[in-house]
């Protein structure tokens, strides 16, 4: 059997615009891009591509659990609905723990630690949301990790609220001395 340039050229199209219209056009355009939207890229970690898997980063409509955690409006669509992220109210009962540990006990409840500025803008607004203890301490501000430098050298992560929503820092998840270090955390989703 031959088959001419021609026709293996029309059915490659006519295979690739199936898969598109299956797909559905907002994964079309992210697939053109590279990636699609709500996947983590290659080379994260096991906590990250299951949060992203389970929607975790994504603004939602109002669902928190009035008792345990405070919504955080961030956008109104056309049709004046809010969608935000739902925030523990307290710091995790448990008490300081090292990164992993944290992003981890988030995760088992369905949820993940705040990102930088999430956590900031929360903050800016914790009395009217009545959330407690937001500058008391340092708390895990992140579910990345950044390379930490000075005489630690290791893998970092983000921290705040000691003292100011404003005042941030970063801390060794681990070292090269074998140190980590332990804060205490809420969890969005």
């Amino acid at each position: 059997m031959t088959y001419s340039i021609k026709t293996l050229g029309l059915s490659l199209a006519l295979a690739i615009g199936l898969l598109i219209t299956s797909i559905g056009d907002t994964s079309a355009q992210t697939l053109r891009r590279g990636k699609a939207i709500g996947q983590s890229g290659i080379g994260t970690d096991v906590w990250t591509t299951t949060m992203a898997g389970l929607g975790l980063f994504r603004a939602h409509r109002n669902d928190c659990n009035a008792t345990t955690e405070a919504f955080v409006k961030i956008y109104t669509n056309p049709n004046s609905v809010d969608f935000g992220i739902c925030i523990d109210k307290d710091e995790h009962s448990a008490g300081s723990k090292e990164f992993e540990d944290a992003r981890q006990e988030c995760l088992d409840d369905g949820k993940r630690l705040p990102e930088p500025a999430e956590f900031k803008y929360t903050c800016d607004q914790a009395g009217t949301l009545n959330l407690n203890n937001m500058t008391d301490d340092w708390e895990w501000t992140t579910n990345f990790t950044i390379l930490g430098s000075s005489s630690g050298y290791g893998p970092a992560a983000t921290t705040g609220g000691n003292g100011s929503c404003k005042h941030g820092s970063w801390e060794f998840v681990a070292r090269h001395t074998g140190t980590s270090a332990s804060k205490v955390f809420r969890c969005v989703r």
